[in-house]
């Protein structure tokens, strides 16, 4: 506490303002007493000298101006008003005195006789040069008939300045005990302030060190209690408020890491400030992130930086599509960029960025523009042979021949477009979420399965003289949707006919290999390539596109073989070789079968 400048203060203040007031009391008292004194001995000679002036001018006194009597008169009067007194002639030569050895003749030598008369006294101080004391002097005129006499009245003082330097010395030591006991007060009266400023100030510490638990308890009954009874509301409010922010903060940041967006905090120098877990994982896999990035680190974009500036410099929000290669993969990322600015400034600081992948969705965009100009394209081609063949018709109608073979192709291209709509339809079935949910899965058997496709498409192989057979392994129970297996299965095999050239085969077949039941379907056709292998489950997709219109296929033939294959749960594989042949295989789990 004596440290506290505040503590200091006090203490100089209060003991300047008790020993300033006691010294002025105790200077006053002084000069007091000292007055009072003076007037009280003023008072007496005044009167002594009016007493004796009015003795001596009585008609039977008057001869002792004259007789040698005179001193022992005055000796009397003296010692009965325990003065000195004086007789002088107008020209200051002493007549009588009370008391001859103390006489100085000096005492008159500044006084003015001609300022006296008999209705005045006049009164002055003087020190006698024989006794070296000081004395209070009277003088008047007294009343005689031819000559003026000075009469002089002296009383001595001396005993008046020893007291008043006792009482001076009493009232000096009387201060200095004063002011220890003021400095004292001082102190206990600074320190009563003090203290609760202290417990104040200690707890304003803590309570910005964080420390909102702790409690001011004040017992003055003054506004320090009513600041520490406030203070203590001020700090629980303060930590009620700093509570809901954690948890709100909590909450962000949980959001923040479950989230499936980017989300990146950046300055205005370009450094990423925060980040969330996707955005690292995405882009900072391989990167020292224990100090702070630049975007340019982290994208490696100029579109980025350069529609990040605008968004800081203009105050504005932006929304660009940003193309990167994270992870070796390239993505699509619908980025917004807001500015935020701080407290009590229209300036921003930071830009928030958050990255929306929408890779699947530009994938699935260009996909169904890809499908709608295939579909367009293959619905156009059937369309426009049958609008020319029609036209042609009109000329050539009295050739049975011709019309015959033009009314040929116009019913086969119809006949195209019929099965391309019926694929198209049966594709968007199969992309509908709810339908493939509705469809139904259970445990069938596949006995005859095969048997009846190949019974089925023999026409279309005989047609080309290929050889299709079948063989069953073992007859077996699958979890399946028995009709949607079949699609499958006769898709491929119409798809093996397709692409076998005349005189070959196709072989169907069902065995069981590592808890799976397998449906393969093999032919003998022209194989296809690494390249085509990646892309033949793709909608429209042809290996040779010429060959596949002359035999009326769609290209969608695969695609739903695709989709009809992830709904019932199973694997597509599919194994080729150029000028060999190729083999489908359909793998169903074997953990919900059972062999019959």
């Amino acid at each position: 506490m004596l440290n506290s400048k505040i503590f200091r203060r006090l203490v100089t203040l209060f003991f300047s303002l008790i020993a300033s007031c006691m010294a002025i009391f105790a200077l006053y008292m002084l000069d007091t007493f000292n007055q009072n004194t003076l007037e009280n001995i003023s008072t007496k000679v005044v009167q002594s000298t009016r007493n004796i002036q009015f003795a001596l001018s009585q008609p039977n006194n008057q001869s002792l101006l004259h007789s040698p009597h005179l001193a022992t008169y005055l000796a009397e009067i003296a010692k009965v008003n325990n003065v000195d007194v004086y007789i002088f002639d107008e020209h200051k030569k002493l007549l009588a005195a009370s008391n001859q050895a103390t006489a100085n003749l000096s005492m008159l030598d500044t006084l003015d006789t001609s300022q006296l008369d008999l209705t005045k006294v006049r009164t002055f101080t003087r020190k006698n040069i024989y006794t070296e004391q000081n004395h209070l002097l009277a003088a008047t005129l007294l009343p005689t008939n031819n000559t003026n006499y000075i009469l002089l009245v002296s009383g001595n003082i001396q005993s008046m300045s020893e007291n008043y330097a006792h009482v001076q010395k009493i009232t000096f030591i009387s201060l200095a005990v004063a002011f220890i006991i003021a400095f004292l007060l001082s102190l206990h009266a600074a320190r009563r302030f003090v203290r609760p400023i202290e417990q104040l100030t200690v707890a304003a510490q803590e309570f910005s060190a964080g420390k909102l638990d702790r409690r001011i308890h004040l017992t003055t009954n003054d506004e320090f209690a009513e600041l520490g009874y406030a203070l203590n509301n001020l700090a629980g409010t303060l930590a009620n408020k700093i509570s809901e922010m954690d948890m709100e903060k909590r909450k962000l940041e949980l959001i923040l890491e479950q989230m499936d967006d980017a989300v990146m905090l950046i300055d205005q120098q370009g450094r990423v400030q925060s980040i969330n877990k996707y955005a690292l994982n995405i882009f900072c896999a391989e990167k020292d992130t224990s100090t702070l990035l630049h975007n340019l680190d982290i994208l490696g974009s100029a579109h980025f930086e350069t529609a990040f500036r605008e968004s800081l410099m203009q105050n504005i929000s932006r929304t660009i599509d940003l193309k990167l290669k994270t992870n070796e993969l390239n993505k699509v990322f619908r980025t917004y960029l807001t500015p935020i600015t701080v407290a009590y400034s229209n300036t921003p600081k930071y830009v928030l960025c958050v990255m929306h992948d929408i890779t699947a969705i530009m994938q699935v965009y260009d996909k169904q523009v890809e499908f709608v100009a295939n579909a367009s394209h293959e619905l156009s081609t059937p369309l426009t042979s049958i609008r020319g063949f029609a036209e042609t018709l009109e000329d050539v109608a009295d050739n049975q021949q011709l019309v015959a073979k033009f009314s040929k192709i116009i019913q086969d291209e119809a006949l195209r477009m019929q099965r391309l709509i019926t694929d198209l339809l049966q594709l968007a079935k199969l992309d509908s979420l709810e339908y493939r949910k509705a469809i139904p899965l259970s445990q069938v058997t596949t006995a005859g399965l095969l048997e009846n496709i190949c019974t089925e498409l023999m026409p279309q192989a005989s047609a080309k003289n290929i050889k299709l057979s079948f063989e069953n392994t073992n007859v077996q129970e699958v979890y399946t949707n028995i009709d949607w297996l079949k699609q499958a299965l006769v898709n491929l095999t119409e798809n093996a006919i397709k692409y076998t050239p005349i005189g070959g085969s196709v072989k169907l077949s069902s065995y069981l290999s590592n808890d799976c039941v397998k449906f393969a379907v093999q032919d003998t056709g022209k194989g296809m390539s690494e390249a085509d292998l990646k892309k033949i489950f793709d909608r429209f997709y042809r290996v040779d596109s010429d060959r596949n219109r002359s035999t009326g296929g769609t290209g969608l033939g695969l695609s739903i073989v695709r989709f009809i294959v992830q709904i019932l749960g199973a694997k597509i594989d599919v194994q080729s070789e150029q000028e060999i042949g190729t083999k489908f295989v359909i793998s169903i789990p074997y953990s919900s079968n059972k062999a019959v």
